[in-house]
């Protein structure tokens, strides 16, 4: 019985890599490949004792190439028989394939930041991975990620976006085989924005005693390489000056008339979607630039009567304003009665406030 051929085709080959025992000649030994046998006993090495049966191998080469390697194992048996010498011949053919992919150890998974100037995107060191084959000398690998693939290059800068991204390792040989390696990388959001505010700016009273300011008009160009999500704000002070003890950031600042006249430091915090933030401070000045305007009571004509009272002219009725910031109000008398009491007394009503703006109104 000859021994059976060792080729891909019935799955049998023998791998490059797989450290057999070897011959003289550096070719698979007869105890791997096997050896011609008769009632179960072997016939190598000859055993001329044995019904007088000479064995033998000679091995040729017929093809030599870096996957593949094809060699003719031809088994010569000589028997002696009378006098006589009967030769059989065998050829078996021996295959030594490369059909191992590389061995390859990926990093552990991490964790890494965007970095500013790269668009909301994490540029990241992919390191080199440990590669082996046992037949091959050179091993290439190419890395896979979302948006791109770093071709023949074992490590390398790659461009990621915030989440968990998964960057494959693809290890391969000169034979076409490979294998592949997983690396979770998750990309977070922790460089905050750029807050940049207005150095100076005016705040104007409307008609009311309060005003609020959104707090994004304060911005002067805040950027965040991501995006950017709301603006809030807050005054140094807690809004003490108007009684309103506010040490929150709230989408809105508010003023009152005591601001007037008066800078008041604000707070202005940017946010970004990732909830990263970063402030700046506004230095506001609170104008009112809405007049006050005066009504003073109609004229009244009396008859000359030595009861007149000249002082208490409350009687004749009071002037009514209207400002949003008035700081006071007086009223002045001129007396422009002869000796006989005729004349007219005349009431000037001024207000004013607390910008220094006047208005004034006479009564008669």
């Amino acid at each position: 019985k000859y021994p059976k051929h060792f080729v891909r085709a019935d799955n049998c080959n023998l791998e490059c890599n797989g450290q057999f025992f070897t011959d003289a000649n550096g070719h698979p030994h007869p105890y791997v490949t096997g050896v011609p046998t008769i009632d179960g006993k072997s016939l190598w090495p000859s055993q001329m004792f044995y019904c007088n049966i000479a064995t033998s191998y000679e091995d040729m080469v017929a093809l030599d190439l870096p996957c593949k390697k094809k060699i003719i194992r031809l088994w010569k048996i000589i028997e002696w028989y009378c006098g006589s010498a009967v030769i059989r011949t065998h050829a078996q053919t021996i295959e030594i394939l490369d059909t191992k992919p590389p061995v390859l150890h990926c990093p552990y998974d991490f964790t890494v930041t965007t970095a500013a100037g790269y668009q909301c995107e994490a540029n990241v060191y992919m390191p080199p991975v440990t590669v082996h084959d046992s037949c091959q000398d050179t091993v290439h690998v190419d890395i896979a990620y979302p948006g791109g693939l770093l071709r023949d290059q074992n490590g390398g800068y790659i461009l990621l976006k915030p989440g968990v991204n998964r960057v494959v390792y693809i290890a391969y040989d000169g034979c076409y085989n490979q294998d592949s390696c997983v690396v979770f990388v998750t990309v977070e959001d922790k460089t905050p924005p750029v807050a940049i505010c207005q150095q100076n700016t005016v705040v104007s009273m409307t008609r009311d005693n309060f005003v609020h300011v959104y707090a994004d008009a304060f911005d002067d160009g805040s950027y965040d390489d991501c995006h950017l999500d709301n603006f809030t704000a807050r005054r140094m002070d807690n809004g003490d000056a108007c009684s309103f003890a506010d040490t929150l950031f709230r989408p809105i600042v508010e003023f009152c008339c005591d601001d007037v006249g008066k800078e008041v430091m604000v707070i202005v915090r940017v946010t970004d979607k990732h909830g990263n933030h970063n402030d700046c401070m506004v230095n506001v000045e609170v104008q009112d630039k809405t007049p006050p305007v005066i009504n003073c009571p109609h004229d009244v004509r009396i008859p000359c009567s030595k009861y007149n009272d000249t002082i208490n002219l409350a009687r004749f009725g009071q002037a009514d304003y209207y400002d949003n910031c008035v700081v006071d109000m007086h009223q002045y008398v001129d007396s422009f009665l002869n000796q006989c009491g005729l004349g007219y007394l005349e009431r000037v009503f001024v207000v004013r406030d607390n910008m220094g703006r006047l208005d004034s109104c006479r009564q008669r």
